[in-house]
């Protein structure tokens, strides 16, 4: 009997209890949901920005390709350096290599 009304009396700072360790675990998930967009968000824009980035040297390389077609063409017929030339090659290979890397 003792008991009994010692539990009847504890019933409101249990439900107090109760009530805070929930709000405590709701914030615990509330962190890790957001931690989670974050990490999501963070992957769609690495991921976008390598796509991007990977875009943008295939464009270099053809404009470099162009490029060192447009000084073969001018060095067979005599009108640049051949170190003029070696450059447009150097700058070819090099954005070949950097988009190779990527």
């Amino acid at each position: 009997m003792c008991f009994e009304l010692l539990d009847i009396l504890l019933v409101p700072l249990k439900k107090k209890v109760a009530r805070q360790q929930y709000e405590a675990i709701k914030q615990q998930i509330i962190v890790s949901v957001l931690d989670h967009a974050a990490a999501t968000r963070k992957a769609f824009y690495t991921v976008q920005t390598a796509q991007q980035m990977e875009s943008v040297l295939g464009e270099i390389k053809a404009s470099t390709a162009a490029a060192l077609e447009t000084a073969t063409r001018l060095h067979k017929i005599g009108n640049i350096s051949k170190g003029t030339f070696d450059n447009f090659q150097l700058q070819d290979n090099e954005t070949g290599l950097t988009l190779a890397e990527t």
